[in-house]
């Protein structure tokens, strides 16, 4: 059976991360994204390819072939979303384990925090440990 995780309001109930990653992909069709959304990071933290409008795609590497961007004006058609899904599903159901691994080197504390502390050691200018 195909599971598709659609996102809505931006918000996955407890019982979601449980099972997140039997899903076959995530989809978010939205047109008023500022930045990619933390639900789409989370989707790709789990390995999972997902399909996206271009407003949830702007923080995205571009040669992530396992992110299917949709055009804005698909949104409302149900069949085009559908094969959308489906090719999308197709291309990423081996690559969880890549998936996951580029999420991670993006998103994972252990990176995001050494980061974080540079950059404000940076805007103050302190050195050292």
């Amino acid at each position: 059976m195909i599971r598709w995780h659609i996102v809505f309001h931006e918000r996955l109930y407890a019982d979601h991360y449980a099972t997140l990653s039997h899903y076959g992909n995530s989809v978010l069709v939205s047109d008023g994204e500022n930045g990619t959304p933390l639900s789409v990071k989370e989707s790709l933290g789990a390995g999972l390819g997902v399909v996206i409008t271009a407003a949830a795609a702007s923080e995205l590497p571009a040669d992530w072939f396992w992110v299917t961007v949709v055009d804005e004006t698909t949104v409302g058609d149900k069949e085009a979303l559908r094969l959308a899904c489906e090719t999308n599903r197709l291309v990423t159901a081996a690559l969880r384990p890549l998936i996951r691994e580029k999420a991670k080197a993006l998103w994972d504390w252990s990176v995001l925090v050494p980061r974080y502390v540079e950059s404000v050691r940076a805007a103050f200018g302190l050195h050292g440990p």
